[in-house]
């Protein structure tokens, strides 16, 4: 029996109920008696003695390092006390299961393992690029509290809360400083097991979550082929994502090995395997190596490596147009081809309908809809997704243009007009697209539109790059500094599309002159520009040719 009641205030918070129960004690609703708002409140009971001066240690550690836990994806402690009753913390309060109100009985926390259980459930299993999407903000979370010295020791789904759609990395119950001999706390199945000795023990929860992200599956399972599918079975994904399926469980079957030197070296490296870049060798020479062995064989490699690498560069420049006689790449004046090729074009309508677009309740422009019109909707959605995955684009133009008569809002979304020219476009119907994409409202903002970043995705798709430049740099006239380098990345993106290399570099220094100087962040945004740099080789080779600033 809890100790707490309901309307009890505790530090300026009024507790409303109970919405999360645990080994470590109990999370309550509350609302900010100041401020009106909700909040999350944890409350550990006097009486568990023991799990009480856990938490407490763990806070402490927390507090400790605070300066350099400055991360979008590690939860934030707004407030701590002790009372004769226990321990308390306040966080901000993550999404919910549903648009209702927090204060409504049904409504419950949104985490990871509630989206694997919803998703389960669906003709569609996550996309790799979803994957992706979820498992590196985790990373870079876990890599900033590496670099602060720190160990989470409980990485699994239900710890990873959505904050705006953002995924957060909570409960710090079991954290502590990280040293060898951590002991092996932690969640059965995502825990490291004895074997895992003298490694990162969240690398393993790290892996084990991207096993259960991939299939479904608990991570007693992992490793056996039988069980690397989705729950819908590998006949559901097309033959790319089979591939891509594969490559991610090579990326965690590195992380969980045996042998400590064989692992990555850190979450940063880990997080590159998955996006797709070259990862760091394992680290197979002897730690106890001399540095002055160390800077002999460095520099023995920079001699044998240097002088061919020169040979090449002046090559290069000579043989190649695109380079003047400085050395400095030339824009050139003509499309550079997307890399990633038609898959790209293929998949971005079928992500679009089971992603931002065909969760419609939650945009705003459907808030006016009645029940009857919502049912029917959602019946022809189904419909347009089935046709999507047989490929007969022209029938599901057809099932679009019907969505478009039941809600005429519809049209009113720059990014759902897009979508239905990149219909046309695969139809056969190009002229259709060339008519449709000259209106002005489809570069303008829309305060009920989705993420900008599907609108340039689709441009791009479409081969109005232009468009798309145009669109985020009307973008970036009002957006805010957290939102400004995924724009200049987005917006370097088209640029380099069209063959101008120099403002895609103008925009990478835009980007990095608009971040703060946070470690973490900026390392991941490296990140980002180099998996660029590998899709657009031209960018990749105007950039290693680069006078050095």
């Amino acid at each position: 029996m809890s100790l707490l009641q309901k309307d009890q205030l505790l530090d300026g918070y009024r507790l409303i109920r109970v919405i999360g129960q645990g080994g470590f004690g109990e999370v309550w609703l509350c609302r900010s008696e100041a401020m009106g708002d909700y909040r999350a409140l944890k409350f550990i009971p006097a009486r568990d003695t023991d799990l009480l001066e856990k938490e407490h240690h763990a806070l402490g550690e927390y507090r400790k390092a605070a300066a350099q836990l400055r991360s979008p994806h590690l939860m934030p402690i707004e407030h701590v006390n002790r009372h004769e009753h226990g321990l308390f913390s306040v966080m901000p309060l993550a999404d919910g299961n549903s648009g209702l109100d927090p204060a409504d009985e049904s409504w419950r926390p949104w985490t990871l393992g509630s989206l694997l259980r919803a998703r389960a459930a669906e003709p569609a299993w996550l996309s790799s690029g979803e994957i992706v999407l979820l498992i590196i903000p985790l990373l870079e979370a876990l890599q900033t509290l590496s670099a602060a010295g720190l160990v989470h020791r409980d990485v699994k789904p239900e710890n990873i809360l959505f904050f705006d759609g953002r995924s957060c990395l909570s409960d710090i119950s079991l954290l502590g400083a990280d040293s060898m001999e951590n002991t092996r706390r932690g969640t059965p199945g995502y825990a490291a097991p004895s074997w895992y000795a003298g490694g990162h023990v969240d690398m393993y929860g790290a892996a084990a979550t991207m096993y259960t992200l991939l299939t479904g599956n608990s991570p007693d399972r992992m490793g056996r082929s039988a069980f690397n599918w989705p729950p819908q079975g590998e006949a559901s994904m097309p033959e790319s994502e089979r591939a891509e399926w594969k490559r991610l469980h090579a990326v965690i079957r590195r992380a969980v090995e045996e042998r400590p030197d064989e692992r990555y070296l850190d979450f940063k490296s880990m997080a590159s395997a998955i996006q797709g870049q070259p990862a760091a060798p394992p680290e197979k020479f002897n730690r106890r190596l001399k540095p002055l062995g160390i800077l002999i064989c460095i520099a023995a490699a920079t001699v044998i490596l240097l002088f061919p690498w020169l040979h090449r560069k002046k090559a290069s420049q000579a043989e190649n147009p695109a380079f003047d006689g400085s050395g400095v790449a030339v824009a050139a004046r003509i499309p550079i081809p997307n890399e990633r090729g038609d898959e790209e074009r293929k998949n971005l309508i079928h992500l679009l309908v089971t992603g931002p677009l065909g969760n419609y309740q939650t945009l705003p422009v459907f808030d006016a809809a009645s029940d009857k019109q919502r049912e029917a909707f959602h019946a022809m959605w189904s419909g347009l997704d089935h046709s999507l995955g047989e490929g007969n684009y022209q029938i599901a133009l057809k099932e679009f243009a019907l969505l478009s008569e039941i809600f005429p809002q519809l049209a009113l979304l720059p990014t759902a007009r897009l979508a239905k020219l990149l219909l046309e476009q695969s139809s056969g119907n190009q002229s259709a697209v060339d008519k449709g994409i000259v209106d002005p409202a489809l570069t303008a903002f829309h305060s009920d539109d989705i993420d900008p970043g599907w609108r340039v995705r689709l441009f791009g798709a479409l081969g109005y790059p232009r468009k798309g430049e145009e669109y985020l740099t009307n973008l970036l006239e009002t957006a805010s500094p957290e939102a400004r380098p995924e724009y200049y990345r987005l917006r370097g993106e088209m640029r380099v599309q069209q063959g101008d290399l120099s403002g895609c570099q103008e925009d990478r220094d835009s980007a990095f002159q608009s971040m703060p100087e946070d470690f973490s962040e900026r390392t991941l945004e490296e990140i980002k520009w180099e998996k660029l740099e590998q899709e657009f080789p031209a960018f990749g080779e105007y950039r290693r040719i680069l006078p050095e600033k």
